[in-house]
């Protein structure tokens, strides 16, 4: 069977994958060289965002000026003012969620307890926003200082770089604010008079301490053990006819106290038919003692025989399924994390000689140390059509081949890229020789 690779899809969900990134990084509020909303358009291809650390503010400085590509959240970290005030002080309200840009050459300053914006004709946006810790990042250190350190090590959390929303202060077009109006103030309360003192009572004359008890000494106490009689019970499973056990583990000993009652169970032996019940309640007796398990032979096969045309992988038999591939998968965790080798696995179920679907087996497959069969990198100069660049075989199973067709056309995709060739994966064989996959060249680009 042939797979060919869909370069035309996996390019196109690739070109997908890198819109969507840079989608996500536009989305974020940002200062670009345009005014305010309604201003030249700007062509987001162009814009970057600036790192915290590439903003040039110095340990006494009272004021930046914002430049291409700086972010409110960048600078909050570097002045140790949030994000909802920076915004406040440029007569943005967040919590509107309007769209803003914030122009090049905005001027910040922070002197005298108020921050304050100015844009490049040097008007002021407005009277500013009077300074406390709540607009803080870091509320036990000093406006202007540099708290990239608290964000990065999570002693200042994102809630503290955004802040609390600030309420929009005064405009230069002469609005204010409506002052709330005053509570009345309730009348006082009249103290209450002291309560008089009582007169304290007589001390009574304390009493003679009466002569303690002399403790008994105690008795040495007793391992309870010691007063039970320990007994061993002897189990076995025998074949009437011959008179011989069964299996080679017999007999099988309980040991127990004497008067107790424990629980025997039989066991299923290959061959043989149980006769009576599957166990026995026995009270254990003084002394060494027996009990039997009763057997004959069957002349019919054994539904839990497996067929011996259907072989036991490597992994073992489980009962289910869901047992096998949690086996598997620890196994492959276990090797990658002390080897570096990539396993992978197939499958299949077994049946008894009588078609009974008894459980499930399979088989690890190495994928050598990390690469998963492709080179770290080219050792072709040239490239020639059906010439073969991969080839792993012993896969017992079409699916187990299938699906490891698939994995290497995705694995080789990049590599046949960057060598300007197309591959195709094939897999053959039967269930008796093993299947075989194999990545080849199907064509050669110049």
């Amino acid at each position: 069977m042939e797979k060919r690779a869909d370069y035309k899809k996996k390019l196109a969900l690739r070109a997908k994958k890198q819109r969507y990134a840079k989608a996500m990084i536009l989305s974020t509020f940002g200062i670009v060289g345009t005014s305010l909303i309604g201003a030249t358009q700007v062509s987001a291809e162009t814009w970057v965002a600036n790192t915290p650390e590439s903003i040039q503010i110095k340990e006494n400085d009272t004021s930046y000026i914002m430049k291409k590509g700086d972010t409110l959240w960048a600078i909050a970290t570097r002045i140790n003012i949030n994000v909802e005030t920076l915004a406040a002080a440029n007569g943005i309200d967040l919590a509107s969620g309007q769209q803003y840009y914030l122009q090049v050459g905005t001027k910040i300053s922070w002197a005298d307890g108020v921050v304050k914006a100015t844009d490049v004709n040097g008007k002021a946006v407005n009277k500013g926003v009077k300074l406390t810790d709540d607009n803080k990042v870091v509320k036990d250190k000093p406006v202007g200082e540099n708290v990239q350190k608290d964000v990065k090590t999570g002693k200042a959390k994102d809630s503290d770089v955004q802040g609390t929303p600030v309420k929009p202060v005064d405009k230069n077009d002469g609005s204010t604010q409506t002052p709330s109006k005053p509570t009345t103030p309730t009348a006082p309360v009249e103290p209450t008079k002291p309560a008089k003192p009582t007169t304290p009572a007589e001390p009574t004359e304390p009493t003679t301490p009466t002569e303690p008890t002399k403790p008994v000494t105690p008795t040495e106490p007793k391992d309870p053990d010691e007063s039970k009689e320990l007994t061993v019970l002897t189990v076995r499973y025998v074949d009437v006819t011959s008179g011989t056990p069964v299996d080679i583990i017999n007999p099988v000993e309980v040991q127990g106290t004497v008067g107790e009652s424990v629980r025997v169970q039989a066991k299923e032996f290959n061959g043989y038919i149980l006769q009576g019940t599957s166990y026995k309640d026995v009270v254990l007796e003084p002394g060494k003692h027996l009990t039997t398990f009763e057997y004959i032979k069957s002349e019919k096969p054994n539904e839990e025989t497996p067929d011996p045309m259907t072989p036991i992988g490597s992994l073992g038999l489980f009962k289910t399924e869901a047992e096998l591939d949690a086996y598997a998968e620890k196994i492959m965790d276990d090797a990658l994390w002390s080897t570096g080798e990539s396993f992978q696995y197939q499958k299949w179920d077994v049946k008894s000689t009588t078609g009974k679907l008894i459980g499930w087996t399979g088989e690890l497959i190495s994928l050598g140390t990390g690469t998963d069969g492709q080179p770290e990198t080219p050792n072709e100069s040239e490239f020639t059509v059906d010439q073969v660049l991969y080839s792993k075989g012993g896969f017992k199973t079409e699916a187990a081949a299938d699906a490891h067709a698939d994995e290497m056309l995705d694995k080789w995709f990049d590599y046949s890229l960057e060598n300007n060739i197309a591959i195709v994966a094939s897999w053959g064989g039967s269930s008796s020789t093993g299947y075989t996959v194999t990545i080849r060249v199907s064509q050669v680009f110049n």
